[in-house]
């Protein structure tokens, strides 16, 4: 697959819908890192890799006007459903509006330093086989850097209605799923910001 022709293929969205626990319930989505709000830093690396992207949020909708995505929509399953909640989100939005995509990406909203080529590098491998694809570095997974076949919302949607899920991971794993091995680097760029600390950090490893 030549890297000038998978974009069509490809919704994107942002996952915006945690409840931001380890910042006293503040919106981690608008904390600054280096000028910038962690959601603008996100946008601004994930808008190049897809066709159009979404921000999937919950709460008041309306804060994430102006970031530049096409379209902000609320996850069905606030809070419960986790990241794939937001998958499921994206998948709706495609029916809504009768667009055909087969793949949705996604880019969590914590993690600012996302691969400028996560998307092709993730869809190298998942095309063929046409399961998901997550990301994998120094023998982690991140499954929130992931790229997902539209045509799994059937069993995404059966997993989102049992009351007690596995990791994302496993469902992952579920749908025969692959991990992507990305190279080690500084910054990490699957750098996850939870805590205060980590955006300290995070704020450091700009720095130099």
């Amino acid at each position: 697959m030549a890297q000038s022709g998978y974009r069509n293929l490809v919704l994107g969205v942002v996952l915006a819908g945690g409840r931001s626990r380890r910042f006293q319930e503040e919106d981690k989505a608008f904390q600054t890192l280096a000028g910038l709000t962690l959601v603008e830093r996100v946008i601004e690396r994930a808008l190049p890799q897809v066709t159009s992207l979404l921000i999937s949020a919950n709460g008041d909708l309306s804060r994430y006007d102006g970031m530049g995505a096409d379209d902000v929509i609320a996850d069905n399953q606030p809070y419960r459903g986790g990241p794939l909640a937001g998958v499921e989100a994206a998948i709706n939005w495609l029916e809504a509006k009768r667009i055909d995509s087969p793949w949705v990406a996604t880019f969590p909203v914590d993690g600012p330093f996302v691969p400028k080529d996560l998307v092709f590098r993730l869809l190298e491998h998942a095309v063929e086989s046409g399961a998901p694809a997550v990301a994998s570095c120094q023998g982690r997974d991140h499954p929130t850097f992931g790229v997902w076949p539209v045509g799994l919302v059937g069993n995404l949607r059966s997993y989102l209605a049992r009351k007690e899920r596995d990791s994302i991971m496993a469902f992952v794993l579920s749908q025969n799923g692959l991990s992507v091995k990305f190279d080690a680097r500084s910054p990490n760029p699957f750098f996850n910001i939870n805590t205060r600390e980590d955006l300290a950090e995070a704020e450091a490893l700009i720095g130099h």
